[in-house]
């Protein structure tokens, strides 16, 4: 069982849309984890994510810029061996 002297788990999350950033920045924190950056582009995140040291990354799928989140996790994976955990928004069904 975790006391309350242990240090949070530091997730960073990397996710174009702001809206579900938000969401998910939000429900980490109240579960007591630290988020100690958002990304929205690969190209960010792999420049950034020393400065953070994170015990996890939370990859979406498609992002904004020029490398898309699968691509940015096996660098991350190759650079840094962060684990890396895809999220992706489903896609609704068309009736």
């Amino acid at each position: 069982m975790d006391s309350d002297l242990s240090p949070k788990k530091r997730i960073v999350i990397v996710e174009d849309d702001d809206h579900v950033a938000r969401l998910l920045e939000d429900s980490l924190r109240h579960n007591g984890f630290t988020v100690p950056a958002v990304f929205r582009s690969g190209e960010d995140v792999l420049r950034e994510l020393p400065r953070h040291n994170p015990d996890l990354v939370l990859m979406d799928i498609v992002l904004d810029g020029r490398i898309d989140g699968i691509e940015t996790a096996e660098q991350i994976l190759d650079l840094f061996q962060i684990p890396v955990v895809y999220i992706s928004q489903p896609i609704p069904m068309l009736k």
